[in-house]
């Protein structure tokens, strides 16, 4: 099913930077036997070309793969730390994801998705951060 998709990002680092991006893009829900599967496409900054995103959704946990401009698979299961690789056209780099929060309220026409975690490299934090998503069935489509 067609949805559009609300996505709001933000960053704040040790500092007191702050960073927010928000989109809306269309997108596809579908419904399988392991959970849901939302995919859609954004325009990541640091890249030109454009990045597919998929959202593996289960009870309880995220798997969260991009795959285009950049590539890389992230696990988000509340209280769990994983190591996960990011390519860019610049390179491959090795970040830690601590999460601290997944909120999951998913359904086949609406949905929402809160993410909180950090983002570490090696000791040193990079940023924590709060993914929020929306989708509704697109009526237009």
């Amino acid at each position: 099913m067609q949805v559009v998709v609300e996505v709001k990002s933000i960053q704040s680092d040790d500092l007191g930077n702050r960073e927010e991006l928000s989109f809306s893009t269309l997108g596809r829900i579908y419904e399988k036997k392991a959970g849901y599967y939302l995919r859609y496409q954004e325009e990541l900054i640091d890249t030109a070309e454009k990045t597919i995103t998929t959202m593996k959704i289960k009870e309880g946990s995220l798997t969260l793969i991009r795959s285009g401009g950049v590539s890389m698979k992230q696990e988000f299961v509340v209280g769990k730390s994983s190591d996960f690789k990011y390519q860019t056209a610049y390179g491959e780099f090795n970040f830690q994801l601590m999460v601290a929060k997944v909120e999951l309220e998913v359904a086949a026409q609406q949905g929402s998705i809160e993410l909180q975690y950090s983002l570490n490299n090696g000791e040193q934090l990079i940023s924590r951060n709060q993914l929020l998503i929306t989708y509704k069935e697109d009526l237009n489509g």
